[in-house]
């Protein structure tokens, strides 16, 4: 099939990998490259009994919390890590309003100790009164 140019289904000829069916679940998918053998990661994990599937993973967001993916009853979600570590703590999901405040003010720092639970109108409140107003 070498130089074969197929139709896409706008009918652009730039198709040069013929539709596969997965090795899992034999559904038919158009691959991205010439070794793909599944349509999806759940196949993929589905066949090697979930080696690749990490428990979490973390990275550092653009606001400087760490943020990851995590499973929660078998879905992957994702989660800033200081809520994760006080829902863990709790034991319980955190209400929308729910705020987790870092006492020393360090956001990579979650140990429980340096955790607190507040609601959005009293972290708000406390961060007021803390700030220093320019006198004019």
């Amino acid at each position: 099939m070498e130089g074969f140019i197929m139709k896409d289904t706008l009918g652009r000829e730039n198709r040069t990998l013929v539709d596969k069916a997965c090795a899992e679940c034999n559904t038919t998918f158009r691959p991205r490259r010439a070794s793909s053998k599944y349509c999806s990661r759940q196949c993929v994990w589905a066949n090697n009994g979930g080696q690749n599937k990490q428990p979490e993973t973390w990275w550092l967001n653009q606001k400087g919390y760490l943020e990851g993916k995590v499973w929660i009853e078998g879905k992957q979600v994702r989660r800033k890590k200081h809520r994760w570590i006080m829902e863990q703590y709790l034991g319980r999901a955190l209400d929308r309003n729910e705020i987790i405040h870092h006492i020393n003010g360090d956001r990579l720092d979650n140990r429980t100790e340096n955790l607190k639970l507040t609601t959005n109108g009293k972290h708000t409140t406390y961060h007021n009164l803390l700030r220093q107003y320019k006198k004019s």
